[in-house]
């Protein structure tokens, strides 16, 4: 019987020891160290990342752009190779031991056009600081002329307006630049002309600021205070698209309680007579609420009409705009009808802004 028992033992011992063995022969063929290189279509690429999925374990690329990693399970492991500029790659292993790798550049945002003097640059090649303001911004606000539509959506851009109804802003691109100005050169479809309270804001495709002198100086000494390029809109191909887009609003300023004639009086006289000096008469027949006199009730409205269309030759874009401002101080309007005509087509370009500003000023 104590045979039987020893020899029962043996081999459970026997078979643990062949699983272990089993096992440990698994994981010793499972593990594996991986290397390789990673390059682009210039050449190797140093400071490459490579990240064994799912894991922390992970590298970069020395100098020569080679790499080596160990990896736990050879058979499933994924290695994920990303650089700054490039597309992400996921490379299964499937129990190789070399992967080479060729990286694609990420050349979406770098072929951006960027408008740069009397032409087009891609964002890539470009040295200058320029900040672009896209129309979607433009429009959310509700802004008079194209000064107080940048305000708060680039930096280093200062805006000055007044509160008066039409009345001019000014622009300050990285301060203060020279002595003979500080509002910058406006260059509105490749023509120097000026943006002021006549041009429709909702007539703007996109809107590029240059602030330095590396990206104005093609402008020269004009282009000293900055240079705010307007692209306006353009007709595109396809069936006529019309849009239109309407806003109105109220404006009022804080009013205050005054006194009545007898209180302001009954004031008056006390003051004088904590000050030991004699009364002075007062005329009690006037009773005037001055904030009446000076201020009313403002409102804005702002309707926009536009039909554009085309084909792949030629293509147009038509808009017809009004804004009315009727100033919290009586007698301060300010109203504007703009037409502007943009068309495109085998023979050039064609541009009619039309603006009818009639102002009154307080």
């Amino acid at each position: 019987m104590k045979k039987k028992l020893k020899l029962g033992k043996v081999l459970r011992l026997c078979f643990t020891l062949s699983l272990l063995s089993f096992l440990c022969c698994q994981i010793a063929y499972s593990q594996g160290r991986i290397s390789g290189s990673v390059s682009d279509k210039s050449g190797i690429l140093t400071g490459v990342s490579v990240q064994v999925k799912g894991t922390s374990l992970s590298t970069t690329t020395d100098q020569n752009g080679s790499f080596s990693i160990s990896v736990p399970n050879t058979e499933n492991a994924v290695l994920i190779f990303s650089y700054v500029g490039y597309t992400k790659q996921e490379i299964s292993v499937a129990g190789r031991s070399v992967i080479n790798v060729a990286l694609i550049e990420a050349a979406d945002d770098l072929d951006e056009v960027v408008v740069v003097g009397y032409g087009v640059q891609r964002k890539k090649d470009l040295t200058g600081a320029v900040s672009i303001v896209k129309a979607a911004d433009v429009q959310k606000r509700q802004a008079t002329t194209v000064a107080e539509s940048l305000q708060g959506l680039a930096t280093g851009i200062k805006v000055r307006g007044g509160g008066q109804p039409g009345s001019e802003a000014q622009i300050q691109i990285r301060g203060l630049k020279n002595l003979s100005g500080t509002n910058p050169l406006y260059v509105v479809d490749g023509l120097i002309t000026t943006a002021n309270r006549d041009f429709n804001p909702a007539d703007i495709e996109s809107i590029q600021i240059l602030k330095d002198a590396s990206a104005a100086a093609i402008y020269g000494s004009r282009a000293a205070n900055g240079v705010i390029i307007i692209t306006t809109k353009k007709g595109k191909a396809g069936p006529m698209q019309i849009e239109f887009s309407g806003k109105s609003g109220l404006q009022s300023i804080p009013r205050y309680d005054l006194a009545e004639t007898d209180e302001f009086s009954r004031i008056n006289f006390m003051a004088y007579d904590n000050a030991g000096v004699q009364r002075q008469r007062l005329d009690l027949g006037v009773n005037t609420n001055w904030q009446d006199e000076a201020y009313q009730t403002g409102n804005i409205q702002d309707y926009n009409l536009s039909f554009s269309g085309g084909t792949k030759d030629a293509s147009y874009y038509v808009s017809g705009g009004y804004f009315g401002n009727k100033g919290t101080v009586i007698s301060t309007d300010f109203d504007r009808v703009s037409f502007r005509v943009n068309t495109k087509g085998t023979r050039g370009i064609l541009h009619i802004p039309i603006n009818l500003t009639p102002f009154r000023q307080f």
